[in-house]
């Protein structure tokens, strides 16, 4: 959540895909991913998404709202109109405004 803020990326539905290269521009330790590992291989963007998806998951446990330190949080089902894959979004909110 401290990094969407800094990087100004706030209030806007972002999948964890989205999550993990607005993270891998920064300084931030990402979940599954190892000093020497690059994102773009297939082995290792699988491990990175599913650690970071855990992780958001237990953020998550106790339903689609969460809030830190006063910045709400939201996450939502997202149905992939080309290939049907469901799957999660998150909105981090700067203001405490979360869109339902």
């Amino acid at each position: 959540m401290l990094e969407v803020r800094r990087q100004k990326q706030t209030d806007k539905w972002m999948r964890t895909q989205e999550i993990v290269e607005l993270l891998s521009e920064s300084e931030v330790r990402i979940p599954g991913m190892e000093e020497h590992d690059v994102f773009t291989d297939d082995i290792v963007r699988k491990r990175v998404l599913q650690a970071v998806g855990r992780k958001l998951a237990i953020c998550f446990r106790a339903g689609d709202e969460v809030e830190i330190d006063g910045h709400i949080s939201r996450r939502r089902k997202w149905l992939d109109p080309h290939t049907s894959i469901r799957s999660n979004e998150y909105w981090f909110s700067e203001d405490g405004e979360v869109p339902f």
